[in-house]
C-alpha cells in the first residue's frame, strides 16, 4: 500500500515538487485565499487539513489502493494511466481543461514515483504542499 518512508532524502526531494506544483496550479486557477491573512495562527490548521485530507487520504486512495489494483489488472503503465485519468477527471469541477491536463500530468508523475519508490510519503507531502500553497500562501503574493 506504500505506507513506508522509503529512502528519506528521495522522499523529501519529491515533496519539494509540491512547491512548483502549487505555484503552477495557482497560475491556472487563481483562487482566492482560504484565510483572511497570512499568519501562522491562520495557516497551521488549514495546512494540516490539506496535508492529511488531500495529501494522505487522496494519495492513499488513488496511489495506494486504486493504483495498486489497477496495475495488477492492466499492467504497469496502463494501471497508472487509468488511475491518473480518473483522478484528473474528478478535478473537472474547477471548469478548467488546462487544470485537468495539469492534474493529469501531476497524477502521472505521482503514480510513477509511487511505483518506483514503493512509498506514498513523498507524494503525500507534495500533494499537501501543493494545495497549501495554492489556497493559503500564493494568493497573497501573486
Amino acid at each position: 500500500m506504500g505506507l513506508t518512508l522509503g529512502w528519506l532524502p528521495v522522499q523529501l526531494a519529491i515533496a519539494l515538487a509540491g512547491l512548483a506544483f502549487g505555484v503552477a496550479e495557482y497560475l491556472i486557477l487563481t483562487p482566492q485565499p482560504l484565510i483572511a491573512e497570512l499568519t501562522w495562527q491562520q495557516i497551521w490548521l488549514p495546512a494540516l487539513i490539506f496535508l492529511v485530507c488531500t495529501g494522505f487520504v487522496e494519495e492513499f486512495i488513488f496511489r495506494g489502493v486504486l493504483q495498486r489494483t489497477a496495475v495488477e489488472v492492466f499492467g504497469w503503465w496502463w494501471g497508472i494511466i487509468y488511475v491518473s485519468l480518473l483522478f484528473a477527471v474528478l478535478h473537472m469541477g474547477f471548469l478548467s481543461w488546462i487544470d485537468v491536463i495539469f492534474v493529469l500530468a501531476v497524477a502521472l508523475f505521482f503514480g510513477w514515483v509511487v511505483k518506483k519508490t514503493g512509498s506514498l510519503f513523498g507524494v503525500t507531502l507534495a500533494h499537501g504542499i501543493t494545495n497549501s500553497l495554492l489556497y493559503l500562501v500564493v494568493p497573497f503574493f501573486l
